[in-house]
C-alpha cells in the first residue's frame, strides 16, 4: 500500500514536472515575443527621433536662411533710404541755383545776347552736374567693396585741375552771394593744381562748404577759398569764412552724420558729412575750426595721387 502510494506520488510529480516545462517554456516564447516587440518599438522611437532631429536641423537653416534674407532686405531697404536722402540733399543746390538762372531768362531781365548764353551754359552746367552726382553714386553701389585707392584705378576717377573746379563753384554762387553782399575770393599761387580725384565729388565737397558757409552767414561777410601743394606734393584746401561761427564744442562734431546748425535744418545734417566721406574716399582729412563771433575755417589735406592717407594732420593757424 504504501508502495502504490508513494508510486502514485512520483508520477503525479512528474507530471506537475512535465506541465511546468511546458509552461516556462511557452512562457519564455511569450516572452521572447515581447522583447523583440520592444526592440522593434525602440528602433521604431530611435528612427523618429533621427527623423524629428533631421527636420528640426532643416527648420533650423530653413530659418536661418530666412533671417539672412530678412536682414539682407532690411540693409538693402536702410542702404536705399539714405541714398534718397543724400541725393535729395545734394540735387537740392543745383536745383535752387538752376531755378535762380531760368527766373532770370524766363522774365526777360537780361537784355544781354552773351549774358543770356553764359546763364543757358550755367544751367546746362549744373544738370550735367546733377547727371554726374546720380551716377557717382550709382558707381559707388556697385563698386564698394573695391580696393582702396591707392590700390588701383576706381570708377569715376581721372586727372583733373581742382582749381577749375573751386572756380566754377565760386562763380556758381556768385548770383546768390551778391545779393547778401557776400563776397568769394579764390586764392592760390598756382596755375593748376592737378589731382587724381572724382571730379563729381570734389565738386560736392566745395559746393557743400561753400553753400554752408554762405547759408549761415549774415548780410555782407567773405568766403576765401585757399588752394596750394603742401609738403610732399600734397593738396591744403581751406574755406574760411567770417560769419557768425560756431560753438568750440559743435565745431568739434560738424562732420558727424546728423549734426545741424539749426533746429529749421532741413537737410538732416547730411552736408558736412558727405564732405568727410567724399574726402576720406579720397584717402585724405577733413577738419574744422571755429568759435562764437569769429567765423568757420575748415581745411582739407588731399594726396594728388593714389597713395595710403596721411597718419596726422598739421596744425594750420588761422
Amino acid at each position: 500500500m504504501v508502495k502504490l502510494v508513494l508510486t502514485a506520488a512520483i508520477v503525479l510529480l512528474s507530471a506537475v514536472c512535465i506541465i511546468l516545462i511546458f509552461a516556462n517554456r511557452k512562457l519564455s516564447g511569450e516572452l521572447e515575443k515581447s522583447r523583440e516587440k520592444g526592440r522593434m518599438l525602440l528602433g521604431e522611437k530611435e528612427k523618429t527621433e533621427e527623423e524629428n532631429k533631421s527636420l528640426r536641423k532643416k527648420n533650423e537653416i530653413t530659418m536661418q536662411h530666412m533671417s539672412a534674407v530678412e536682414k539682407e532686405n532690411s540693409e538693402s531697404i536702410m542702404w536705399g533710404m539714405e541714398l534718397i536722402r543724400k541725393l535729395s540733399h545734394e540735387l537740392k543746390m543745383p536745383m535752387s541755383i538752376i531755378k535762380g538762372y531760368a527766373d532770370i531768362l524766363t522774365d526777360n531781365l537780361l537784355e544781354d545776347e552773351e549774358q543770356r548764353n553764359e546763364y543757358l551754359e550755367k544751367i546746362k552746367t549744373k544738370v550735367d552736374f546733377m547727371d554726374g552726382v546720380i551716377t557717382s553714386y550709382v558707381n559707388s553701389s556697385a563698386t564698394e567693396k573695391e580696393s582702396p585707392v591707392k590700390e588701383g584705378i576706381k570708377a569715376g576717377y581721372s586727372y583733373c585741375d581742382i582749381l577749375e573746379i573751386i572756380r566754377d563753384v565760386a562763380d556758381e554762387f556768385k548770383m546768390i552771394s551778391e545779393r547778401k553782399s557776400i563776397e568769394i575770393i579764390v586764392s592760390t599761387n598756382e596755375e593748376q593744381i592737378n589731382m587724381y580725384c572724382d571730379p563729381v565729388k570734389m565738386r560736392q565737397v566745395i559746393t557743400n562748404l561753400v553753400n554752408n558757409s554762405v547759408k549761415y552767414m549774415e548780410k555782407e561777410g567773405t568766403i576765401q577759398i585757399v588752394a596750394a601743394y603742401s609738403e610732399k606734393n600734397e593738396i591744403t584746401l581751406i574755406v574760411r569764412d567770417n560769419g557768425n561761427g560756431l560753438a568750440k564744442e559743435k565745431a568739434a562734431s560738424v562732420f558727424e552724420y546728423g549734426t545741424q546748425f539749426h533746429s529749421r535744418d532741413d537737410n538732416h545734417g547730411l552736408g558736412l558729412y558727405i564732405c568727410k566721406e567724399n574726402v576720406q574716399e579720397h584717402g585724405g582729412e577733413i577738419w574744422c575750426k571755429s568759435d562764437v563771433g569769429k567765423g568757420m575755417t575748415t581745411y582739407i589735406l588731399l594726396p594728388s595721387k593714389p597713395q595710403q592717407k596721411q597718419d596726422k594732420s598739421p596744425d594750420f593757424q588761422n
